[in-house]
């Protein structure tokens, strides 16, 4: 043998061991020692991490009815590249949708490749035209799935608020958008060579959505928006607001403006000088400290009184000597500037305080106004006249009906709610009555109640009486303030009425505020029988027992537009 030949083999011997050890090495280091970093250069290769965002959460009415929910919708668009037959898709297209098929036609003729169709087509539509696409063969066609926000009641949009498909924009819809927030779920997508879906792992990772249940009751929203929308016309006003409390819990029944408003909600935000309504809190605070009673009379000054060479305080109708119940039932500016004075500046100034006055409630929506009150150290004599007849000091809505429902509790202060629950996945968080303080006693609440009776039976408030049941309440009427002088403007007037209902056993509040009437320029013409239309639609659908025999008499002396002064 040759011995050139033997060396060669022995050679190409060695050089197959050592390529064989050095295989047998590699393949050691990547199965053992490297598998995690081979595993994860894979991953990153071959596993992608894809993001979802599930439907926003629901809001409900406090029975449970939804008032905001979220939706799948389908934009429809076309990749003009891969159609095979533009004219297939348009009539597919227009007979569905029942458009133009020429148009569609056009825009894909002057479109780039990627061209949008049509935005947020419904389930039905979707898998109408999904199915007739299928069945004709037609390319090039992409449904793009996308959250829609619906409002299914058509009510309470100021308190609800609005959200697109990110985001809570105003209202209830802002204030908890961090909870309501569609869930974040992460996915992992093992993906071929192609690109194409073979596995799908489980979700990484999911933030589920909290559901909120309002404390309103979307029939009572509904009909009050109805009934301030009338009323707001036929008195030909700028605005009219309407608020009903439940009285034994502090939660609101209703919020409603009209017109509408999407980004204020004026129940918490607007601002107004609440005229006559305010006497009731003046009453309450002079019976309580014992600085008048029911036998008191006051002399009304014929109409006008003098209060200083520049300042004359009136009353719309001339009277003289009234006793207490007259002085409230007639609505004397005079008479109450009187008793204000006898009370005492300080003591006005804390029982306003001490009835919310001047203070946020702190509900948690953006632009929640504390009202107007004055610095005790600021207030001069006739502030202090002023103010005992509603003028010289500013309230919101909420603020004035939840001051009446304190009457209506025996004199405690309740905190006035707009959400009654929360639900997430965790737990449930639920919302009750909370008592804030006692502002006057049962005893003097019992008497400012019945005091309210009269005004209703027999003053400024006739027309907000109910055939069979007993309401207690007060007519308001102010002078607005002409911003550009700071004067009061005759001519223009906040008109309201606050009262609660069966007075016996009170259950709902109701406040009304017109704004800026022109047809009519009191509250006893304009709120207080919208104060009345509301009132009887809930007894009706809350089934409310009445507490009063029929009263033929009471029954002749309503109706709207009577000119009763307050």
């Amino acid at each position: 043998m040759n011995l050139s030949f033997l060396s060669r083999a022995k050679h190409i011997f060695f050089i197959l061991i050592f390529i064989s050890a050095a295989a047998g090495f590699r393949l050691f280091w990547l199965q053992i020692i490297s598998h995690a970093e081979i595993k994860d250069i894979g991953e990153k290769e071959f596993k992608k991490t894809v993001k979802e965002t599930s439907p926003r959460g629901r809001i409900y009415d406090c029975c449970g009815e939804i008032l905001a929910d979220s939706i799948i919708v389908w934009d429809l668009a076309v990749m003009k590249k891969e159609m095979q037959s533009p004219y297939s898709f348009c009539s597919v297209f227009s007979q569905i949708l029942g458009k133009s098929e020429n148009e569609c036609l056009q825009k894909i003729k002057k479109g780039k490749n990627y061209i949008k169709i049509e935005k947020s087509l419904e389930m039905s539509v979707y898998e109408k035209l999904s199915q007739a696409f299928k069945e004709k063969s037609v390319k090039g066609i992409l449904f793009e799935p996308h959250q829609k926000r619906i409002y299914p009641q058509e009510t309470a949009k100021e308190v609800i608020g609005l959200a697109n498909e990110e985001k809570g924009l105003t209202a209830a819809e802002l204030v908890y958008d961090e909870i309501l927030k569609g869930a974040l779920k992460r996915k992992e997508i093992i993906k071929d060579r192609r690109g194409e879906t073979v596995f799908t792992e489980k979700e990484l990772e999911t933030q589920k959505p909290s559901e909120i249940f309002l404390s309103l009751d979307s029939k009572i929203q509904f009909f009050s928006e109805e009934v301030l929308k009338n009323y707001v016309e036929k008195s030909a006003a700028d605005l009219g607001i309407g608020i009903v409390q439940e009285v034994k819990t502090g939660k609101i029944a209703a919020m409603a403006s009209w017109p509408q408003n999407l980004i204020n909600l004026n129940g918490l935000e607007w601002v107004y000088e609440p005229g006559s309504t305010f006497k009731t809190i003046v009453l309450s605070a002079a019976l309580e400290e014992n600085v008048t009673d029911e036998n008191d009379y006051y002399y009304c000054e014929n109409g006008a009184w003098k209060f200083s060479p520049k300042i004359t305080i009136r009353d719309h109708e001339p009277e003289k000597n009234l006793k207490l119940n007259e002085v409230f039932e007639k609505s004397s500016n005079i008479g109450f500037a009187k008793i204000g004075l006898k009370l005492g500046t300080e003591k006005l100034y804390l029982y306003s305080k001490s009835f919310g006055f001047g203070s946020a409630y702190g509900f948690g929506f953006p632009g929640e106004s504390k009202g107007i009150l004055k610095d005790l150290k600021n207030y001069k004599q006739i502030d202090t006249a002023v103010s005992s007849f509603g003028h010289s000091i500013a309230a919101t809505p909420i603020q004035v009906i939840n001051a009446y429902t304190a009457i209506a509790n025996g004199g405690i202060l309740l905190k006035p709610y707009l959400i009654e629950k929360i639900k997430s996945e965790e737990e449930e968080k639920t919302f009750s009555r909370t008592e804030i303080r006692k502002v006057i006693s049962a005893e003097t609440a019992k008497r400012v109640k019945n005091l309210l009776l009269g005004v209703v039976d027999r003053g400024t408030g006739r027309n907000a009486s109910i055939i069979g049941y007993s309401v207690a309440g007060k007519t308001g009427t102010s002078n607005k303030i002409d911003p550009k002088t700071g004067k009061y403007v005759e001519k223009k007037n906040v008109t309201s009425f606050c009262g609660f209902f069966p007075a016996s056993d009170p259950q709902y509040s109701i406040l009304v505020v017109l704004d800026n009437p022109k047809k009519f320029h009191y509250g006893g013409e304009t709120a207080a029988p919208a104060f009345k239309e509301i009132a009887k639609r809930i007894i009706n659908l809350k089934n409310i027992k009445p507490d009063r025999d029929f009263n033929y008499k009471q029954a002749l002396q309503t109706s709207y537009g009577k000119n009763i002064s307050d």
